[in-house]
């Protein structure tokens, strides 16, 4: 959540955004937490809509970001929480789903 929040904020600054919203909104069904969060960013070039989960792609400076942030994110949701995390195109800016599962299932014999 604080790499969505603080990637909404660089594009904040970047696009020079003065109105900025960031909206989380929340629910669940018998299974699975979610989880959306939308902005009004500017959204991300259609050159590099599918490259953001990659490791070590950034559209930052080389000073200012590594490339890791949304390739960390997708790991955790997907091997820590066995969840997934997903993007959408908004009118303008980028809409992230998160979905985890509410039971944990251990598969450690």
């Amino acid at each position: 959540m604080i790499n969505l929040i603080q990637n909404s904020k660089d594009a904040f600054i970047y696009n020079k955004i003065t109105k900025r919203d960031i909206i989380i909104t929340t629910s669940k069904n018998d299974t699975m937490a979610k989880i959306t969060v939308e902005d009004n960013a500017g959204g991300i070039n259609d050159k590099d809509f599918d490259k953001i989960f990659e490791p070590y792609f950034t559209t930052k400076h080389s000073s200012s970001g590594t490339g890791l942030g949304l390739f960390m994110s997708k790991i955790i949701c997907e091997q820590g929480f066995n969840g997934t995390i997903n993007i959408q195109k908004n009118k303008n800016g980028v809409t992230f789903f998160i979905q985890i599962p509410l039971e944990i299932v251990d598969d450690v014999e």
